[in-house]
């Protein structure tokens, strides 16, 4: 009653489905903001490295693993987790080789983003 017979009656499957969308539409776009300030972080993990700031590795480490958590990159969040606890508890030996490991994945996947683009 008042519906078009061509245009089914809309139901909770249906507004599940809208909001899911959005949802994917809203994090597609977060997580492409976020590949997309990879390089930076990348740069500021090195020169934190370079510098002895096991705090600003810490630091941005735990960003990236919870930026990679929220867009899915399980592989970002674990390296960026180990990078995160190395840095924690001032593990010089192997930390140097986390963070070149993580800013060598973040490089992986934002040439992945690049290369999409092409």
């Amino acid at each position: 009653m008042g519906e078009s017979a061509n245009q089914p009656p809309y139901d909770s499957a249906d507004m599940v489905l809208s909001s899911l969308l959005t949802q994917d539409a809203e994090l597609w776009t977060t997580s492409e903001a976020f590949v997309r300030t990879l390089p930076a972080r990348a740069e500021a993990l090195l020169d934190a490295l370079r510098s002895g700031s096991f705090e600003r590795i810490r630091s941005v480490a735990h960003h990236l693993k919870a930026a990679g958590a929220h867009c899915g990159q399980r592989d970002l969040c674990e390296m960026a987790a180990l990078v995160e606890q190395a840095a924690h508890d001032h593990a010089i030996d192997g930390l140097a080789l986390c963070v070149h490991d993580l800013t060598a994945l973040i490089n992986r996947i934002y040439g992945d983003l690049r290369h999409g683009e092409a």
